[in-house]
Protein backbone atom coordinates (compact mmCIF):
# COMPACT_ATOMS: atom_id res chain seq x y z
CA UNK A 1 0.00 0.00 0.00
CA UNK A 2 1.63 3.22 -1.01
CA UNK A 3 0.95 6.26 1.58
CA UNK A 4 -0.07 9.55 -0.37
CA UNK A 5 1.73 12.95 0.76
CA UNK A 6 -1.09 15.07 2.39
CA UNK A 7 -1.11 18.23 -0.23
CA UNK A 8 0.14 21.26 1.56
CA UNK A 9 -3.50 23.68 1.56
CA UNK A 10 -3.58 26.75 -0.26
CA UNK A 11 -3.02 29.91 1.66
CA UNK A 12 -6.35 31.88 1.48
CA UNK A 13 -5.83 35.58 -0.66
CA UNK A 14 -9.45 36.25 -0.85
CA UNK A 15 -10.73 37.91 1.84
CA UNK A 16 -14.53 37.83 2.38
CA UNK A 17 -16.58 41.30 3.59
CA UNK A 18 -19.59 40.19 5.56
CA UNK A 19 -23.32 41.20 4.30
CA UNK A 20 -21.53 42.89 1.07
CA UNK A 21 -21.94 45.91 1.86
CA UNK A 22 -22.31 49.32 -0.45
CA UNK A 23 -19.35 50.86 -1.18
CA UNK A 24 -21.30 54.58 -0.71
CA UNK A 25 -22.19 53.47 2.76
CA UNK A 26 -18.62 54.20 3.70
CA UNK A 27 -18.25 57.76 3.95
CA UNK A 28 -16.45 59.87 6.09
CA UNK A 29 -18.06 59.41 9.55
CA UNK A 30 -20.03 56.70 9.11
CA UNK A 31 -20.93 53.83 11.47
CA UNK A 32 -20.24 51.05 9.24
CA UNK A 33 -16.91 52.87 7.82
CA UNK A 34 -15.74 52.78 11.66
CA UNK A 35 -17.43 49.51 12.23
CA UNK A 36 -15.32 48.08 9.74
CA UNK A 37 -12.14 49.82 10.67
CA UNK A 38 -12.36 48.65 14.33
CA UNK A 39 -13.62 45.15 13.81
CA UNK A 40 -13.07 43.76 10.00
CA UNK A 41 -9.99 41.83 9.53
CA UNK A 42 -8.29 38.87 7.33
CA UNK A 43 -9.22 35.85 7.12
CA UNK A 44 -7.21 33.57 10.08
CA UNK A 45 -5.79 31.41 7.79
CA UNK A 46 -3.62 33.21 5.57
CA UNK A 47 -0.69 34.77 4.76
CA UNK A 48 -1.94 38.34 5.33
CA UNK A 49 -2.50 37.85 8.57
CA UNK A 50 0.43 36.16 9.91
CA UNK A 51 2.23 38.98 8.92
CA UNK A 52 0.24 41.43 11.08
CA UNK A 53 0.66 39.37 13.93
CA UNK A 54 4.13 38.32 12.86
CA UNK A 55 4.38 43.07 12.95
CA UNK A 56 2.85 43.09 16.43
CA UNK A 57 4.38 39.90 18.48
CA UNK A 58 2.38 39.42 21.84
CA UNK A 59 4.67 39.65 25.10
CA UNK A 60 2.50 36.50 26.97
CA UNK A 61 3.50 33.29 28.56
CA UNK A 62 0.72 32.15 27.81
CA UNK A 63 -0.71 30.37 24.66
CA UNK A 64 -4.97 30.49 25.09
CA UNK A 65 -4.71 32.34 21.57
CA UNK A 66 -2.31 32.77 18.72
CA UNK A 67 0.72 34.92 19.63
CA UNK A 68 0.13 38.06 18.14
CA UNK A 69 -3.36 38.03 17.83
CA UNK A 70 -4.61 40.49 20.80
CA UNK A 71 -2.06 42.59 19.69
CA UNK A 72 -2.09 42.98 15.79
CA UNK A 73 -6.02 43.68 15.84
CA UNK A 74 -8.28 45.74 18.36
CA UNK A 75 -10.89 43.14 19.36
CA UNK A 76 -8.55 40.14 19.85
CA UNK A 77 -9.13 36.72 19.90
CA UNK A 78 -9.49 36.76 24.11
CA UNK A 79 -9.65 38.58 27.22
CA UNK A 80 -6.23 40.51 28.39
CA UNK A 81 -4.80 37.96 31.39
CA UNK A 82 -4.58 41.05 33.84
CA UNK A 83 -0.73 41.89 33.97
CA UNK A 84 1.01 38.53 32.63
CA UNK A 85 1.51 40.79 29.29
CA UNK A 86 1.48 43.53 27.73
CA UNK A 87 -0.34 45.19 24.97
CA UNK A 88 1.95 46.48 22.01
CA UNK A 89 0.61 49.42 19.90
CA UNK A 90 -0.38 48.67 16.26
CA UNK A 91 2.08 49.45 13.58
CA UNK A 92 1.31 51.44 10.64
CA UNK A 93 1.58 49.87 7.46
CA UNK A 94 1.72 50.73 3.25
CA UNK A 95 -0.44 49.27 0.88
CA UNK A 96 -1.10 49.40 -2.73
CA UNK A 97 -4.65 49.87 -3.35
CA UNK A 98 -5.98 48.85 -6.57
CA UNK A 99 -9.58 49.85 -8.44
CA UNK A 100 -10.49 47.95 -11.39
CA UNK A 101 -14.16 48.00 -11.59
CA UNK A 102 -16.24 49.16 -13.65
CA UNK A 103 -13.11 51.43 -15.17
CA UNK A 104 -11.66 51.51 -17.93
CA UNK A 105 -8.02 51.66 -16.69
CA UNK A 106 -6.78 49.95 -13.70
CA UNK A 107 -6.52 53.17 -11.11
CA UNK A 108 -3.82 52.81 -8.43
CA UNK A 109 -2.52 54.97 -5.15
CA UNK A 110 -0.63 54.11 -1.75
CA UNK A 111 -2.48 54.36 1.20
CA UNK A 112 -1.36 53.73 4.92
CA UNK A 113 -3.47 51.61 7.52
CA UNK A 114 -2.55 49.99 11.27
CA UNK A 115 -2.48 46.51 12.51
CA UNK A 116 -5.19 47.54 14.54
CA UNK A 117 -7.22 49.09 12.52
CA UNK A 118 -6.62 47.57 8.93
CA UNK A 119 -10.61 47.71 7.88
CA UNK A 120 -9.61 50.73 6.86
CA UNK A 121 -8.59 50.24 3.67
CA UNK A 122 -12.50 50.12 2.74
CA UNK A 123 -12.92 53.34 3.98
CA UNK A 124 -9.94 54.39 1.68
CA UNK A 125 -11.42 52.40 -1.18
CA UNK A 126 -14.59 54.23 -0.59
CA UNK A 127 -12.40 57.98 -1.18
CA UNK A 128 -10.25 56.61 -4.32
CA UNK A 129 -14.22 55.48 -6.25
CA UNK A 130 -15.55 59.27 -4.96
CA UNK A 131 -12.35 60.91 -6.33
CA UNK A 132 -12.25 58.85 -9.57
CA UNK A 133 -16.25 60.13 -10.03
CA UNK A 134 -15.73 63.34 -9.53
CA UNK A 135 -12.95 63.56 -11.97
CA UNK A 136 -15.22 61.41 -14.21
CA UNK A 137 -18.50 63.97 -13.62
CA UNK A 138 -16.43 66.96 -14.59
CA UNK A 139 -14.71 65.48 -17.24
CA UNK A 140 -18.79 64.63 -18.57
CA UNK A 141 -19.98 68.12 -17.90
CA UNK A 142 -16.58 69.67 -19.48
CA UNK A 143 -18.21 67.42 -22.89
CA UNK A 144 -21.52 67.87 -22.64
CA UNK A 145 -22.91 70.23 -20.20
CA UNK A 146 -24.43 68.39 -18.07
CA UNK A 147 -23.20 67.83 -14.18
CA UNK A 148 -23.36 64.08 -14.04
CA UNK A 149 -23.86 60.91 -17.16
CA UNK A 150 -27.53 60.33 -17.61
CA UNK A 151 -28.92 56.93 -17.05
CA UNK A 152 -28.83 54.24 -19.80
CA UNK A 153 -32.28 53.88 -19.63
CA UNK A 154 -34.94 54.89 -16.67
CA UNK A 155 -35.28 50.57 -15.64
CA UNK A 156 -31.15 50.73 -15.53
CA UNK A 157 -28.64 51.65 -12.98
CA UNK A 158 -25.48 51.16 -15.53
CA UNK A 159 -24.76 54.94 -16.48
CA UNK A 160 -23.24 55.87 -19.93
CA UNK A 161 -19.74 55.48 -20.37
CA UNK A 162 -17.13 58.39 -19.36
CA UNK A 163 -13.59 59.41 -19.49
CA UNK A 164 -12.92 56.62 -16.65
CA UNK A 165 -16.26 54.96 -15.58
CA UNK A 166 -17.66 52.87 -18.12
CA UNK A 167 -20.73 52.04 -16.47
CA UNK A 168 -22.60 51.69 -12.97
CA UNK A 169 -23.19 54.94 -10.70
CA UNK A 170 -20.81 54.71 -7.50
CA UNK A 171 -24.47 53.83 -6.06
CA UNK A 172 -24.92 50.66 -7.50
CA UNK A 173 -21.56 48.97 -6.25
CA UNK A 174 -21.12 46.73 -3.01
CA UNK A 175 -17.90 44.93 -1.61
CA UNK A 176 -18.09 41.62 -1.84
CA UNK A 177 -14.14 40.51 -0.74
CA UNK A 178 -10.69 42.08 -0.63
CA UNK A 179 -7.88 40.27 -2.72
CA UNK A 180 -4.06 40.88 -1.30
CA UNK A 181 -0.89 40.14 -2.94
CA UNK A 182 2.48 40.32 -1.54
CA UNK A 183 5.46 42.18 -2.68
CA UNK A 184 8.63 40.82 -3.57
CA UNK A 185 10.34 41.45 -0.61
CA UNK A 186 7.26 41.44 1.97
CA UNK A 187 6.98 37.74 0.45
CA UNK A 188 10.79 36.56 0.77
CA UNK A 189 10.79 38.58 4.61
CA UNK A 190 7.55 36.34 5.76
CA UNK A 191 8.64 33.01 3.86
CA UNK A 192 12.40 34.03 6.04
CA UNK A 193 10.01 34.47 9.19
CA UNK A 194 8.56 31.47 8.97
CA UNK A 195 11.58 29.39 8.50
CA UNK A 196 13.15 31.14 11.35
CA UNK A 197 9.85 30.61 14.00
CA UNK A 198 10.20 26.43 13.46
CA UNK A 199 13.56 27.20 15.10
CA UNK A 200 11.91 29.36 17.83
CA UNK A 201 13.93 32.40 16.38
CA UNK A 202 11.40 34.17 14.73
CA UNK A 203 11.97 37.78 13.63
CA UNK A 204 10.20 39.72 10.97
CA UNK A 205 13.01 41.83 8.77
CA UNK A 206 10.89 44.34 6.73
CA UNK A 207 10.54 47.96 6.95
CA UNK A 208 7.59 48.71 7.10
CA UNK A 209 7.93 52.62 7.33
CA UNK A 210 9.36 52.97 3.74
CA UNK A 211 8.00 49.81 2.04
CA UNK A 212 4.44 48.95 0.36
CA UNK A 213 3.46 45.30 2.03
CA UNK A 214 1.32 44.49 -1.03
CA UNK A 215 -1.09 44.86 -3.35
CA UNK A 216 -5.06 45.16 -2.50
CA UNK A 217 -7.53 44.95 -4.85
CA UNK A 218 -12.07 44.13 -4.63
CA UNK A 219 -14.07 41.82 -5.54
CA UNK A 220 -17.16 44.47 -6.19
CA UNK A 221 -20.47 43.63 -7.40
CA UNK A 222 -23.67 45.80 -8.67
Amino acid sequence: MRLRRKRKAERVTRHETPWCPPVVAFYKGSTIRETYAQWWSPHYDSDLSDFLFALCPRSSRFNSVPEGYDDAFQHGGGEPMKSAWKVKVGRTVKLSLVLTYPLHTRHERSVTVTTKRFGEVFGAAHDFYADIYRRDNKAWLRQHGKKVAPRAAANLLNRASGLLVWGHDMSDLVFESLHFEFGPEARAALDKYKNQNQKRSAKLDFDIRRRSIGTVTFGIGS
